[in-house]
């Protein structure tokens, strides 16, 4: 395995990136396909230390569904994702890595977290990307087909997490859309039809409303030890 501290000139400013599981390739230092167990990236760095960049590179092809088609990814293509803090240096957002060999658009957010004023993590949202579609067959304009609807940053999936005022963990919640496409057809039938822009679909409060709380689970955990590790749950 080769690790490297490097700099790189990014804007006005030198940014420290490091090269994990990388090779010698025409005298430089670069990442790799890599593998699962180990593998390779080049991390970029903003003036507080938070990794801000990710470049890693696929070491297999794979397809990924976009509405009625799909997309490919090469085995060998360059893969960027983004990260962002906030002022306490808090990671409250990744986006979707974008490949650079395709030249390919921002696919939006990804995850997006919200602490307390302690800096205990409360919610923990998943994103779908930015070309994702819902779609359902016979609507009103499309009797004998199947109708499209953009949901790029809608949440998909989310966990919700509450404390005790002694900062232990009370209970975590988890919140996913149905896995029937009954949330698609009515999503459609609401932007489409009646001009709703459903501005709940893109945002979720710490108490755990909005569009995923009807499918959701919640474990309470009721003891710790001296340690404060977990011995009861319900």
């Amino acid at each position: 395995m080769i690790s490297v501290e490097v700099e790189v000139r990014g804007g006005r400013e030198l940014s420290p990136v490091v090269v994990n599981n990388g090779a010698l390739v025409n005298g430089q230092i670069g990442i790799t396909a890599g593998a699962y167990e180990e593998p390779s990236y080049a991390n970029q760095y903003d003036a507080a230390g938070n990794v801000v960049v990710r470049n890693t590179i696929n070491a297999d092809t794979y397809t990924v569904p976009v509405g009625n088609t799909s997309k490919t990814y090469d085995a060998g293509d360059v893969m960027s994702q983004q990260l962002v803090y906030d002022a306490r240096n808090e990671l409250v957002e990744s986006d979707y890595a974008v490949d650079l060999t395709l030249h390919e658009a921002s696919l939006g957010v990804q995850q997006t977290m919200i602490y307390d004023a302690d800096g205990h993590q409360q919610v923990d949202a998943t994103h779908f990307r930015g070309d994702a579609m819902a779609s359902a067959y016979g609507t009103p304009d499309f009797p004998m087909g199947r109708e499209y609807l953009s949901i790029g940053g809608w949440m998909s999936n989310a966990q919700i997490t509450r404390y005790h005022a002694d900062g232990t963990v009370a209970s975590q919640s988890a919140y996913a859309r149905s896995s029937s496409t009954d949330w698609q057809r009515a999503a459609i039938m609401a932007v489409i039809y009646r001009d709703k822009t459903l501005p709940d679909e893109v945002d979720i409060t710490a108490d755990g409303s909005g569009p995923l709380e009807v499918h959701s689970t919640t474990t309470t955990y009721t003891g710790y030890d001296h340690a404060d590790n977990v011995t009861a749950t319900r």
